[in-house]
C-alpha cells in the first residue's frame, strides 16, 4: 500500500482564502438597503447616493469597504426585471441612514 504525505501547512490555495474570507465578511451584512425604504428614503436612486456617500465616508477613514458593503440583485418576476440592492453591516447601515438626503 503507498501512502503519500501531503504537508498542508504550506498549502495556499488564493481561491479558496478568498472564497472564506468572503464567507467570514458576509456574515456580518445582515441589512438590507431597500429596508430603508421604510425609514423615509423615498427612491432606490435616494438610497444608492446614501450608500456611494456612506462608501466614500469609510474609504476616508481607511475602513475597508468589502468588509461592510456588498452588492446584490433582486429579481422583480412580475415585470422581469433585476434591482440593485446592497447587504450592509451595522456601520453601513448606520453610515447610509446618516448619510441620507438632508432636505
Amino acid at each position: 500500500m503507498l501512502y503519500e504525505i501531503v504537508d498542508i501547512r504550506n498549502y495556499q490555495d488564493p481561491e479558496a482564502l478568498n472564497a472564506i474570507d468572503d464567507a467570514m465578511n458576509d456574515q456580518n451584512l445582515v441589512f438590507n438597503a431597500t429596508s430603508l425604504m421604510n425609514m423615509g428614503f423615498v427612491s432606490l436612486v435616494e438610497i444608492s447616493r446614501a450608500v456611494k456617500r456612506a462608501m466614500a465616508v469609510c474609504n476616508c477613514n481607511g475602513i475597508p469597504v468589502k468588509e461592510h458593503f456588498k452588492s446584490i440583485y433582486i429579481s422583480d418576476n412580475d415585470s422581469h426585471t433585476l434591482q440593485r440592492d446592497w447587504k450592509l453591516s451595522r456601520l453601513a447601515y448606520t453610515l447610509v441612514i446618516i448619510n441620507g438626503a438632508s432636505d
